[in-house]
């Protein structure tokens, strides 16, 4: 089976294991509801979300940091991809923000999903510790999309690489708007807890 994250959520529940120590091992992994996830963000995106948690916390006194907004911006996919319910429309908005480009290495070409403006960055690792939940629905958004796209590249660390790097090219071009509704998301969930 293939797996769609480092956690591999999906695979976790359902593993059958008559080992009794594996198997306690396995529950105790199960039981927490949250699971780390190390995404690789390109380095100009990482130091534009700072400043972008800076200009945040200056308009509204919400201090914020790259984990949250990655948060924010997989709820939101997430219940879009609910209220649609169609993989293929999950996938065309996936690809709509990604594109091919070719690498040679070693006299050998190999082809390689970028993000536009992103090609030759460096990348740095960023930890993000995610509901456990929320990366099932998407590990199985994954699955149902391998069904109509064989062989498609994503994961969810790369899915949550693409909605940083989009959201900052939307704050890039449309500035406070974006700002604006992203501290009204961050006001909706402060309201709902």
């Amino acid at each position: 089976m293939k797996t769609y994250s480092q956690a591999d959520v999906m695979q976790l529940g359902t593993v059958d294991i008559s080992n009794r120590w594996a198997k306690a091992f396995l529950k105790i992994v199960n039981s927490y509801p949250y699971v780390a996830l190390k995404v690789r963000i390109p380095y100009g995106v990482v130091r534009r979300t700072k400043i972008i948690c800076s200009d945040i916390l200056r308009i509204s006194d919400w201090k914020v940091d790259i984990d949250e907004i990655v948060k924010l911006l997989l709820e939101e996919f997430v219940n879009y991809v609910s209220k649609t319910n169609d993989p293929r429309d999950a996938y065309s908005r996936l690809k709509s923000i990604t594109s091919n480009i070719q690498i040679y290495i070693d006299n050998k070409m190999t082809e390689h999903k970028q993000l536009p403006g992103y090609y030759n960055e460096d990348f740095k690792v960023v930890t993000i510790s995610l509901e456990r939940d929320v990366v099932l629905r998407v590990e199985y958004l994954l699955a149902d999309m391998e069904c109509i796209y064989p062989n498609h590249p994503y994961t969810v660390e790369i899915v949550l690489t693409h909605l940083l790097c989009d959201f900052v090219k939307q704050v890039q071009t449309q500035g406070k708007n974006v700002l604006r509704e992203l501290i009204s998301l961050l006001n909706e969930e402060a309201d709902d807890e």
